[in-house]
């Protein structure tokens, strides 16, 4: 890569059949000390991977959609700011599983802790959370974990998130969130929004959070087939655009869910 920045012959070479196919499949390997300088430096569709055990401390941002992946051990207590060209409108809740796509970031394995700031904030762009864990680094709940700002887009799979005032806050219309099969724990509310938006929670678990949904009347979309083990929306009301149905209830008479008519 520094030859083809050179060269322009090493630039055709390496951008060519087959050699761009081995670059698609290419890891670029980091750990504590490289992290900062690849991941402000790297190219759209990127592939980065922390070495494992790597322990990181501060803020980091990824600027470009790149698929960052942790390996085990790795963990950040800290900031990550997650940013994109893309319109995360233009991609809201595309469920393909997709990675290292040039409209899509995708963050992998990730363990966060944090408390005063949000451990992760999603400027802009779509981005994927897959098997990410995020709790607070104190005994008490930290402030909120993930927060989607202007035109963000977030998928989250398989991601645990626990002990903050809300996991995740959608602060805009333009804003929009998927989540499958994740587990929300001792939350205030674990979901919440400000200003509308589009929040679709699939086959996900909430364990003693104080309430599962805080949403406006603005937001629209549903819950489906999840397991709650308090109250769906606390004493706040269920919005008129937005559906729950399928979902199981620890207690019978917390069922907050429509009728369906077969």
């Amino acid at each position: 890569r520094r030859a083809a920045s050179a060269c322009l012959e090493w630039c055709r070479l390496l951008k060519g059949p087959p050699t761009s196919f081995i670059w698609d499949q290419a890891w670029l390997t980091v750990d504590a000390r490289t992290i900062a300088d690849a991941l402000k430096y790297a190219p759209t569709g990127e592939r980065i991977r922390i070495a494992e055990g790597t322990m990181l401390r501060g803020q980091y941002v990824c600027s470009t959609p790149i698929h960052l992946k942790a390996e085990a051990g790795v963990r950040l207590h800290g900031r990550l700011y997650l940013e994109s060209r893309c319109s995360g409108n233009e991609a809201a809740l595309v469920r393909e599983e997709t990675t290292g796509s040039s409209t899509e970031g995708v963050v992998e394995g990730l363990t966060m802790t944090h408390y005063m700031d949000e451990a992760i904030q999603v400027r802009s762009g779509h981005w994927i959370l897959r098997g990410c864990t995020i709790s607070s680094s104190q005994r008490a709940r930290a402030t909120t974990s993930i927060m989607v700002k202007a035109v963000g887009c977030v998928q989250l799979h398989g991601c645990r998130i626990s002990r903050s005032q809300h996991a995740l806050s959608l602060e805009r219309a333009s804003c929009a969130l998927f989540a499958c099969e994740c587990t929300f724990s001792e939350c205030k509310a674990a979901i919440i929004t400000r200003g509308g938006g589009c929040v679709v929670v699939e086959r996900s678990s909430f364990v003693a959070n104080e309430a599962a949904l805080l949403l406006d009347d603005l937001v629209h979309g549903h819950a489906e087939g999840n397991l709650v083990d308090g109250s769906m929306f606390g004493r706040w009301a269920r919005p008129s655009g937005f559906r729950c149905y399928r979902n199981s209830y620890a207690l019978p008479e917390e069922d907050e869910d429509e009728q369906l008519i077969e």
